[in-house]
């Protein structure tokens, strides 16, 4: 296990890790989520020994890292821009990891072999990394991470730099490769779809700080604050005060939301319904994925509700709630 206590690094009067702690079990993946600049990638480095803390204490399996160089680790580390040498081949890059560790020839070429085979990029130990595609890329990157078979697997955004739909299919096959190969993975992203998609645990940061760390479906379910709530990008966070004015129109939220500081109500939980008294006024509506994500505004609110349909902006509808979706949150 990977157990974080009291992380602290501070760069001059900036405090980019602030008292930061986090377990992370063998065999799990665990995603660290949150935006630029929350201190996701600073903790990273510290784990992997290339920035060491100012207070607190890493340790694997137990034993304290401290004075531990990174290479002396046993962690495979994949950087945001996939750092391959542009100068040598995709087997060269992949097979680094390896020698650097005084592996013979024979044992280099077979594990490069293996790795490619892992992330689907067979027989192309010669082909120059400047001929590869943005997805090639990554694999390649991915794949020289695990070719020396490390305990703990490190990527920082290893998505980031791609398009929609080439990132959304990578991720099924990365996270069928953890799964395969049991590792142990810290995957740093910003994107709360990405997170989701992959860990069996998230941790929100912010500011420095863990903010809540929890299984995916708990965390959308219960994510304890209205920070949390707006950073994993549940829909339609409101105070009290415009839960109140939503009842009055109409919207059945119940009574443990009203006497909650916030609420939140996920757009999936708000539907059109044609067999009540019109409650809102259609601003504008998007496609997404097979239904519309629709502005409404109930009593002066802007609220997000899905629909199979879009109604024309302007028109006057009726919002129903699922009271059982209504999530209660914190300040």
């Amino acid at each position: 296990m990977l157990e974080v206590s009291g992380v602290q690094v501070r760069f001059e009067a900036v405090a980019a890790l602030d008292g930061v702690d986090l377990s992370v079990p063998t065999g799990s993946v665990t995603a660290l989520m949150g935006p630029s600049g929350c201190g996701k990638s600073t903790l990273l480095r510290v784990v992997a020994g290339l920035q060491a803390p100012d207070a607190g204490e890493v340790t694997w399996r137990g034993r304290s890292l401290e004075g531990i160089a990174p290479h002396d680790r046993g962690f495979g580390l994949m950087f945001q821009d996939f750092a391959l040498f542009p100068h040598r081949t995709v087997g060269e890059n992949v097979g680094f990891g390896p020698r650097m560790t005084g592996a013979d020839k024979d044992v280099v070429a077979r594990r490069t072999g293996e790795v490619l085979a892992m992330v689907g990029l067979v027989g192309f130990e010669r082909r120059p990394i400047r001929g590869l595609s943005g997805g090639e890329q990554q694999r390649v990157a991915l794949a020289r991470a695990l070719a020396p078979a490390p305990e703990l697997l490190m990527l920082d955004e290893p998505l980031g730099s791609l398009d929609r739909a080439l990132r959304d299919r990578l991720l099924a096959d990365v996270r069928l490769l953890f799964d395969e190969l049991g590792l142990t993975v810290v995957y740093v992203t910003h994107d709360p779809f990405e997170a989701f998609a992959v860990a069996d645990r998230v941790a929100v940061m912010r500011d420095g700080r863990i903010l809540a760390a929890a299984p995916p479906v708990d965390l959308w379910h219960d994510p304890g604050s209205r920070r949390v709530a707006e950073l994993i990008g549940l829909d339609n966070v409101l105070t009290a005060e415009q839960a109140s004015l939503l009842a009055g129109a109409g919207l059945a939220l119940g009574p443990d939301a009203l006497a909650s500081p916030h609420v939140a109500l996920p757009a999936d939980t708000l539907r059109l319904d044609a067999s009540s008294a019109a409650n809102a006024v259609v601003r504008a509506g998007t496609f997404d994925a097979g239904r519309y994500r629709v502005a409404v505004d109930v009593a002066g609110i802007e609220l997000v509700v899905i629909a199979s349909r879009l109604p024309i902006p302007g028109a006057r509808v009726s919002i129903r709630v699922d009271p059982r979706g209504v999530v209660r949150l914190e300040d």
